[in-house]
């Protein structure tokens, strides 16, 4: 490496020859920004070669004079107008997005805490028993869609009235069963009345041969009061159990209601059965009867409490 007192300022060049540089670079008016670290740097910088390029730069373009120094004094100046720059910036900056931040957290907990009151109101009915209702709302429609069917194989008379009579209850019992589930509030529902039974006829007399139909026009009275029956059966029960673990009082009455009112059609199709001779009740022996009613017998009930 070179070593140069020349007025360029490179090491050992003194502070005279470092004068000379300041003075040059002022006079040329090209910033001379950290003169010191260009001078530090001059220790590793040939003296010709720099001579050489400053007539060159000069001759060419005379405000871009070329130094190591400045352009290491601009590099640094830029450095530094950009940490400045960031450091006005930054807390504005970071201030905003923390307000920003704030506002975008508190905005999500409102729209959250909303969002919980409107599942709250929303929650009126606990799942179980929720399930429970859509069961017996499919379940009545099954009902419905199966009576009208059977309208068309109905020969008789009293069968044909019984049957009208229980897909109307049935509608009502829907209608009132949505009612509730929307809570637009309705009176309870009515059990469904039956006709006064003018008694069951026990025993057997000479029943006729059941078996399946082979096809769809063979389908009479006895089939069609024996799905009835069955359909009611199966309604009963399902309407029952839902009743046992309803939480809504009001759902609770309704769904026993209902239930009652299946029940009710069951036993009236189970009558009309009967008195047709289609539904025959069997008896045992009189010494069966008597026997099995005698094993239970009644006890002296004791004090709890």
């Amino acid at each position: 490496m070179y070593k140069n007192n020349s007025t360029y300022g490179h090491a050992g060049s003194g502070s005279q020859g470092f004068g000379a540089f300041q003075s040059h670079l002022e006079s040329t008016g090209i910033g001379g920004a950290q003169p010191q670290l260009g001078t530090q740097q001059g220790n590793y910088v040939n003296p010709h070669y720099l001579g050489r390029e400053e007539q060159i730069v000069q001759q060419t373009n005379p405000q871009s004079w070329y130094h190591p120094g400045n352009q290491i004094g601009q590099s640094i100046t830029q450095s530094q107008g950009q940490q400045s720059g960031w450091q006005t910036g930054y807390p504005a900056g970071n201030q905003m997005g923390y307000a920003g931040q704030q506002s975008g957290m508190q905005s999500g907990f409102a729209g959250q805490q909303t969002g919980m009151q409107t599942g709250m109101q929303a929650a009126r009915f606990g799942a179980t028993e929720l399930i429970m209702i859509h069961e017996a709302l499919t379940d009545t429609i099954n009902g419905i869609n199966q009576f009208e069917l059977y309208r068309q194989h109905v020969k008789d008379q009293q069968l044909m009235q019984i049957l009208d009579s229980q897909i109307n209850h049935k509608f009502n019992c829907y209608n009132k069963m949505v009612n509730q589930l929307h809570n637009q509030g309705v009176g309870s529902i009515v059990p469904y009345r039956t006709a006064k039974s003018t008694g069951v006829k026990y025993g057997l007399r000479q029943p006729g041969a059941v078996q399946p139909n082979t096809g769809i026009n063979e389908m009479d009275d006895r089939d069609v009061a024996s799905a009835m029956l069955g359909c009611n059966k199966a309604a009963a029960c399902l309407k029952f159990r839902g009743a046992l673990e309803c939480a809504d009082p009001n759902l609770r009455s309704m769904m026993l209601d209902c239930a009652v009112s299946a029940a009710n059609l069951a036993h009236e199709v189970f009558l009309y059965m009967n008195q047709k001779g289609m539904y025959q009740v069997p008896t045992l022996a009189q010494q069966t009867t008597q026997t099995m009613m005698g094993v239970y017998q009644n006890v002296n009930q004791p004090s709890f409490g």
